[in-house]
């Protein structure tokens, strides 16, 4: 259940829940102006577009639709990083820990199992903030799996994958 708010729009401690607390939110760094960032193509990345719309629908057919519900767990996460935690779980692609997202996604491409385009767009959105993490990610290479990051935060080393031996 999400904190009520105040009429101001700020949240006290009295508004919230027995056990619940507020996650501090950041805004994503900027981009330095003296620093240009490199294109799409200058990284080596296809440029596609998705509105927001599609990604709006994708979400709501291809992930709400089945799980029957709403995740709360995920209350405080974009729908953008709700598509990538999905995409991480979903065996099919291939495995979440090690390459990053884009190195799967590609892979996936790769052996046609039709990765779709949505989250292609999800990831190119964390690529072109060099995985510089959002709101309640702020920290975390976002490029990578959700699951790779407990993993290391538990201390368990992550696989280091060879994906020079892919051919992609």
């Amino acid at each position: 259940m999400p904190p009520r708010r105040t009429p101001k729009g700020k949240n006290t401690k009295s508004d919230l829940a027995p056990g619940q607390t507020l996650l501090p939110f950041q805004p994503a760094p900027k981009p330095s102006p003296s620093k240009p960032q490199p294109t799409f193509e200058e990284k080596g990345l296809p440029n596609v577009t998705v509105s927001l719309q599609q990604l709006k629908s994708y979400y709501n057919t291809q992930i709400l639709q089945p799980m029957g519900c709403t995740p709360v767990h995920q209350q405080y996460l974009c729908m953008q990083e709700k598509i990538l935690r999905n995409f991480d779980m979903q065996a099919k692609y291939g495995p979440c820990i090690g390459p990053t997202r884009w190195q799967r996604w590609k892979r996936a491409e790769a052996l046609g199992l039709d990765p779709p385009v949505e989250v292609l767009a999800a990831i190119l959105t964390e690529e072109s903030r060099d995985g510089a993490g959002v709101g309640s990610d702020l920290g975390r290479d976002s490029r990578r799996a959700y699951l790779e990051s407990l993993l290391t935060v538990w201390g368990l080393k992550s696989i280091e994958f060879d994906t020079s031996k892919w051919n992609l």
